[in-house]
């Protein structure tokens, strides 16, 4: 038989519990940006991690470190997803560094 948990039991996220808490709009709308940039952050991260280890994969264990500031300074996620295809496919580590300089 299963359980039945009630509602006051449930975790909550504070933008369920709004109006209890007293929290304005405005700060709703805050949290959701910080949500927002913090996951944008955890996608960056995750694929500039992703990135290297393909790199040192495929080309030694030294190949990213060269390569660390200006992969970090690539920007955004769609470009990074670039980044990573190239990671994979580039036929050398000098083909990868060419379209890692196509971002500059």
């Amino acid at each position: 038989a299963s359980r039945i948990i009630p509602s006051s039991a449930w975790v909550r996220h504070p933008r369920h519990d709004a109006t209890g808490l007293g929290m304005s709009q405005v700060l709703l709308e805050k949290i959701d940006r910080w949500e927002a940039e913090i996951l944008e952050r955890g996608i960056e991260q995750g694929l500039l991690d992703s990135i290297r280890e393909a790199l040192e994969l495929r080309f030694g264990p030294d190949a990213a470190r060269p390569l660390a500031d200006r992969l970090e300074a690539s920007g955004d996620v769609q470009r990074l997803k670039q980044l990573l295809r190239a990671a994979i496919q580039a036929p050398d580590l000098d083909a990868f560094r060419r379209s890692l300089a196509d971002a500059d």
